[in-house]
């Protein structure tokens, strides 16, 4: 009977550490529980005290994209379209083209008079005796007159030479202030002066009075 008493003992005894050894082990897992609850929620508050005190970055300019509302005839509300600009260009209408005579080399006619050493840009005086050269609007006689300037006056080559009713062209142009009259004025003393500059034709030379009417 006492044997097994003593038996009994022994036995309760490790059922009664055990018992101990996990209410221990319950109590501190309770108490880290709790702890690493209090350790997550301090965190919490550090990380936002530090976010609130942290010093703000100074103020940027913000762009803002300002959209023109286009409005619609058919609906009350209108959508956000932004503006395009396109550029244009602006085509300039061509310069009418105006055909001009062909310069020639030989000119039958006004072969037996040895060709003036006249070039286009040269500036050349009317070497008439004394009748006035006539400029015309097309190099040939029977074109329109524009005006006759006086021997002595100056023009100025600008193309040529072209050949039309047996004799060499050039095409000049007449500065202001230029000495003219209309060669159907039978006085000399009839004339006025150029207000602005006039081009035409005038022919180089080839009659009985005068062999050269323009001369270098």
């Amino acid at each position: 009977m006492t044997s097994n008493k003593k038996r009994s003992a022994i036995l309760i005894k490790p059922k009664i550490r055990v018992l101990g050894t996990s209410l221990i082990t319950r109590r501190y897992g309770l108490l880290v529980s709790l702890f690493g609850v209090l350790g997550i929620f301090t965190i919490i508050f550090i990380a936002n005290f530090i976010r609130v005190d942290a010093p703000h970055p100074p103020n940027t300019p913000q762009i803002v994209t300002v959209f023109q509302p286009e409005h619609s005839s058919d609906t009350a509300s209108s959508t956000p379209i932004p503006r395009t600009t396109i550029a244009t260009t602006t085509r300039k209408p061509s310069p009418t083209q105006t055909t001009q005579p062909t310069p020639l080399s030989k000119c039958p006619g006004a072969d037996w008079l040895p060709q003036a050493s006249i070039a286009i840009g040269d500036n050349v005086r009317v070497c008439t005796k004394k009748d006035r050269l006539i400029v015309r609007k097309k190099p040939k006689q029977s074109a329109n007159e524009i005006i006759a300037i006086y021997p002595g006056s100056i023009v100025e080559i600008k193309q040529g030479p072209y050949c039309a009713d047996t004799s060499w062209w050039w095409k000049v142009t007449v500065p202001v202030n230029t000495k003219y009259a209309n060669s159907s004025y039978a006085s000399y003393s009839s004339f006025h002066y150029l207000s602005q500059s006039v081009t035409g034709y005038v022919r180089e030379g080839t009659d009985s009075i005068d062999k050269y009417f323009i001369c270098p």
